[in-house]
């Protein structure tokens, strides 16, 4: 773990971690940005705006590299993960409620459920070990 938060702590690798995740988030929205270009996100915004803020955002992390857009893209992001969970339950509540009855199908949501909640945990956990030294 000591060498995870030491690795993650390096300029360069940061770099290249938000690098890494600003060609995701290109490819993630490739297809609503080619095919559905008028389409609009969860919180009412064009896809193509959506893109255009996590680029400008993620593209001036790896150019600068400092606390501030670190700090702003931390906040985005957790902001962002606790909106669509509230959103993902509200959506199931309105919907029929909740009930598990033990049948495969709640089997593999409650498990998927599981491992998406670990996934932004551990997500949520590296953005905060990659925070950089630099305030400006």
């Amino acid at each position: 773990m000591k060498f995870i938060s030491s690795l993650l702590k390096k300029d360069a690798v940061q770099r290249i971690l938000y690098g890494i995740a600003l060609f995701l988030i290109t490819y993630i929205f490739l297809d609503r940005l080619l095919y559905k270009p008028s389409g609009a996100s969860m919180y009412g915004l064009s896809f193509a705006t959506l893109y255009a803020i996590l680029f400008v955002l993620l593209s001036i992390q790896i150019i600068m590299n400092n606390k501030i857009f670190w700090l702003l893209n931390f906040v985005l992001f957790v902001s962002h993960i606790t909106y669509s969970l509230g959103w993902a339950a509200w959506d199931v509540i309105k919907k029929g409620g909740i009930s598990f009855d033990g049948t495969k199908k709640d089997i593999v949501s409650a498990v998927l459920l599981f491992f998406l909640l670990l996934l932004f945990s551990i997500v949520i956990f590296v953005l905060y070990k990659m925070k950089p030294k630099r305030l400006l």
